[in-house]
């Protein structure tokens, strides 16, 4: 069974010090080195469930942001 993509959030994320923070109710606190656990690079990561741990060039303040969940593997 394939689930279609659907819109996690959308609206502006509070920045600060380049950090981000997505948590659902299953996700009290995270921790980057965690969120980036078998991830070598990149701006996001995931490997927490119900979290995602996001890295901007903003360093305070809002910045929008759209997360949308895929049912699929990067290529």
């Amino acid at each position: 069974m394939t689930i279609p993509p659907f819109t996690a959030f959308d609206g502006k994320l509070m920045v600060c010090y380049g950090q981000a923070y997505v948590l659902s109710a299953e996700c009290e606190m995270l921790m980057p080195e965690d969120a980036f656990a078998g991830q070598r690079n990149g701006l996001g990561a995931a490997a927490v469930s119900g979290g995602l741990f996001l890295v901007t060039g903003l360093h305070t303040g809002l910045n929008s942001a759209n997360i949308s969940l895929e049912n699929s593997d990067l290529a």
